[in-house]
């Protein structure tokens, strides 16, 4: 008996056109998914980032009994012409100056503190980048320059995602009258901190989004613009005035007008995250928090600073 062959059936132009259209519709579905558990991972390892600093300035201040500067610096006090105080450096910070306290004992003991980051003696410290001091979710430069009010770069320094708490108020009018733990040539001790550890603010995120940041030095006659769209920046601070240098250390909790983290309106002196709707901050007690951009900018400028003596409770943040 002859049996006739038949060729095996294959898919029709229809169904691996809807095979198509299945694979497209689950990896679409996927995507974010896959891209909100990275942002998750970063943000955790933004956090832990700050974790690990806390615990730095802890050990600095238990050992001093003293937390360091905001940065350290020899001062020409203002005259009748001039009234603003004019830093003469070196102007390291506080970022370097808890290096021994992060593991990182023989980049501490290569610095001259007696010489500013641009010197050549110095140029160690300009070429180390510390993953500690990056938050994996900023897209930014690894090495940013220091500015002067021209635009002339005065050297090179490793950047940093964490700015230390200068308080409320703006630092450019007195960067040494902070109200918040760091400032320039601040000397803080625990006694000082009369609104407790858990509601005072050591550091925070500053994003490249609006500014460049780093851990290592304020140098003398460097300025602060916003980071140029096209180098990590979105010249979200195009409206605000060139900041002092001492911005690049620190960063302020702004009252005119009142802002808030992540706030679309920012200050390149601000605090700022690429986590979407705020920024995480590590308090004096070593806990880690995320503020959002909606949170009252009374509450934020409260926990700013170090003697206020506001009642804060912790729904409200």
């Amino acid at each position: 008996m002859h049996h006739s062959r038949r060729e095996p059936a294959g898919f029709t132009l229809i169904e691996l056109l809807v095979v198509i259209s299945i694979i497209g519709v689950l990896i679409a579905l996927l995507l974010p998914a896959v891209q909100s558990a990275r942002e998750a991972a970063r943000r955790s390892q933004c956090a832990n980032n700050l974790k690990q600093m806390g615990i730095g300035l802890t050990a600095y201040q238990t050992a001093r009994h003293v937390y360091p500067a905001g940065y350290y610096s020899a001062v020409q006090p203002g005259g009748a012409t001039h009234p603003i105080d004019t830093d003469l450096g070196a102007g390291w910070a506080w970022g370097s100056m808890i290096l021994n306290e992060m593991d990182q004992g023989p980049l501490y003991n290569a610095i001259n503190f007696q010489l500013p980051v641009t010197m050549p003696a110095n140029l160690t410290s300009t070429n180390v980048v510390l993953a500690a001091f990056l938050c994996p979710s900023d897209a930014s430069e690894t090495i940013v320059p220091i500015l002067d009010q021209s635009g002339n770069t005065l050297g090179m320094a490793p950047s940093s995602n964490y700015v230390a708490m200068f308080g409320s108020g703006e630092i450019a009018a007195n960067p040494g009258k902070g109200n918040g733990l760091f400032f320039r040539n601040s000397a803080v001790f625990t006694r000082d901190m009369l609104d407790g550890a858990s509601t005072t603010i050591l550091t925070g995120e500053r994003s490249q989004n609006i500014s460049r940041a780093t851990w290592t030095c304020r140098v003398p006659n460097a300025v602060l613009p916003p980071t140029p769209n096209g180098e990590g920046g979105t010249l979200i601070a195009t409206n605000t005035p060139t900041e002092t240098g001492a911005s690049m250390v620190l960063g302020v909790a702004g009252i005119v007008p009142p802002r808030t983290p992540n706030m679309v309106a920012a200050h390149v002196s601000d605090f700022w995250s690429r986590h979407s709707g705020g920024a995480q901050f590590v308090f004096a007690d070593g806990s880690v928090h995320f503020l959002k951009s909606g949170i009252a900018p009374n509450i934020f400028q409260a926990l700013a600073t170090r003697r206020g003596k506001e009642v804060i409770g912790s729904d409200q943040y």
